[in-house]
């Protein structure tokens, strides 16, 4: 299993009840983590909160930071910068692809892939950046310069049509770092996205080749907006436990995404 891991999870619950509306045969494995769908003689998987709507590459392109800022960069989206800072390769941070971040007044270090805000932190200097990143077990980090974020969008696409949009707002504080993660606690507010903002997140997911994507889209303090990064799976597991409402929303969302798949 790789990935949030979350028991009880409210997602296997969704598909079924989907599954006996849309008369689609259901097996559940891995404690539920694989799901196989058949209609037909069609036969998809949903692994953890990954559908097999996009490619590989697709997938593996939108869930590392690094790869996903590079192809929005190729493709003129505006993004924020994410550097690799150190590769499961290298027993430490590389010095030369660090110094390419211009001096700022803070920084931002983030495991290069994963989600959730897990191990992010924010620290005033580079040196202290790069000891941070030494002293972790994790292998494979990235470091973004520090923005004042002021707010938080989700959109969710496929095949460029949002299929729900909301703010992350009650950001938790962590060492001076708002975090606009459900996981640590921020809720959810249903919210009409921008047409600037539909059209920023469609490009990015249009650039990492995804049909189906969650883009989190951030507005800093001067007003400029940015790609704060892009998921393949779709997970509403916290959006979902915070009302009816969300629980609705979701179900909506996965609904959407079983039609595609079985059309």
């Amino acid at each position: 299993m790789t990935g949030e891991y979350i028991s009880n999870r409210i997602l296997p619950l969704i598909l079924q009840d989907l599954c006996i509306e849309l008369g689609i045969d259901m097996q559940k494995f891995s404690e539920d983590w694989l799901v196989r769908m058949k209609k037909n003689r069609k036969v998809s998987w949903a692994v953890g909160y990954v559908f097999d709507l996009n490619s590989a590459s697709a997938g593996l392109m939108a869930s590392d930071k690094v790869a996903a800022y590079l192809a929005m960069t190729a493709s003129d989206v505006p993004a924020v910068v994410h550097i690799l800072a150190k590769s499961r390769t290298e027993k430490s941070v590389n010095l030369e692809r660090v110094k390419l971040l211009e001096s700022k007044s803070a920084y931002v270090a983030k495991p290069l892939m994963g989600s959730s805000g897990k191990l992010v932190k924010k620290l005033d200097t580079l040196e202290q950046t790069i000891d941070y990143i030494n002293a972790s077990n994790e292998r494979e980090w990235t470091i973004s310069p520090w923005l004042d974020i002021v707010s938080e969008q989700r959109i969710i696409l496929l095949d460029g049509k949002p299929l729900a949009s909301y703010q992350k707002t009650n950001p938790t504080t962590i060492d001076s770092l708002k975090l606009f993660n459900l996981f640590y606690g921020a809720v959810a507010v249903e919210s009409l996205p921008t047409n600037q903002e539909i059209t920023i997140a469609r490009r990015a997911v249009e650039s990492c080749g995804l049909r189906l994507g969650a883009v989190d889209i951030i507005t800093t303090a001067d007003g400029h907006q940015k790609v704060l990064e892009i998921n393949s799976g779709i997970s509403t597991e916290h959006f979902a436990r915070q009302s009816p409402q969300n629980y609705s929303v979701a179900k909506e969302i996965y609904r959407k995404i079983l039609l595609a798949i079985f059309a």
